[in-house]
């Protein structure tokens, strides 16, 4: 799940071109994060675990770490590029949706680490990352899938 977590928005941003002349440092998120989880599931031996909460905390937070700061840098991208509104801006839209989401999902996982936190200050933490979750997902992307740029069409294929 975290391997899918993190490869799904990397690909995104190379789409976007962040990795444009930089493919070493694609490749190597995606190493870093796959080598993370190995060995992280090997110490714990939970490789075939699936079970979703507190399995792999360190990658989990290493990976909402690394989409956050990518999301940082196509946000820069785009604010100093596009001479659009933002908030029609699909990719500033999408950007500020993993920022929120993998950011708090970064806390999470850090006060997941201390097992002297308390199911009740846990809670407070995680009922309040699936309104968020729904904020984003309903908002954000929604409205990032609704600003795509339309395609334009050849007159002479009609």
């Amino acid at each position: 799940m975290i391997l899918l977590e993190f490869g799904i928005p990397m690909y995104q941003f190379k789409v976007w071109g962040l990795f444009y002349k930089k493919r070493q440092l694609y490749w190597s998120f995606l190493a870093l994060i796959l080598i993370s989880w190995l060995v992280e599931s090997i110490i714990n031996n939970n490789i075939f675990d699936l079970h979703f909460i507190g399995v792999n905390i360190y990658t989990k937070s290493l990976s909402a770490f690394l989409i956050g700061i990518l999301s940082i840098h196509q946000l820069n991208k785009v604010v100093l590029t596009e001479k659009a509104a933002l908030f029609t801006n699909s990719k500033f839209l999408i950007c500020c949706g993993f920022l929120i989401s993998f950011i708090y999902l970064m806390f999470q996982s850090i006060f997941q680490l201390y097992e002297s936190t308390s199911n009740e200050f846990l809670n407070k933490i995680i009922v309040p990352f699936a309104y968020g979750n729904i904020f984003v997902n309903v908002f954000l992307f929604l409205g990032a899938v609704y600003f795509i740029p339309k395609k334009k069409r050849n007159l002479w294929l009609l």
